[in-house]
């Protein structure tokens, strides 16, 4: 929570990315996701079964790709995909709710950023 979003506030407020909001937006998923307890459990410990860094980075790419491919993305679509993801490459199931919270601050940050709103993002 607070933490992503005085984050991104200090990478604005020193202008990083400010010209492109696609650009900032995969800066603000790649924040949220490390800081997400659950998968970084399965990166640390590896439940990927090797590569677990570069399947984090797969799933930061395809979330940001998702957003670029549609307009309107559902945080539940958004939640689903990261159940599946977690599940599929690293073979855990989060039952602490976290995908959906994880799915909904990335959502909420996807509407903040491209209305322009980077401040509160």
């Amino acid at each position: 929570g607070t933490a992503e979003r005085s984050s991104l506030r200090e990478e604005g407020e020193r202008g990083e990315s400010m010209g492109d909001p696609s650009a900032l937006f995969a800066e603000a998923v790649r924040a949220v996701v490390h800081r997400w307890t659950a998968l970084n459990l399965a990166v640390h410990n590896d439940w990927g079964c090797g590569h677990s860094s570069e399947k984090r980075d797969q799933m930061i790419a395809e979330v940001c790709s998702g957003f670029q491919a549609k307009k309107n993305v559902d945080p539940s679509e958004v939640e689903e995909f990261l159940d599946n993801f977690l599940v599929s490459q690293f073979n855990t199931d989060a039952d602490d709710e976290s995908p959906y919270e994880v799915s909904h601050l990335i959502c909420r940050l996807h509407t903040l950023i491209h209305e322009g709103d980077i401040a509160t993002a």
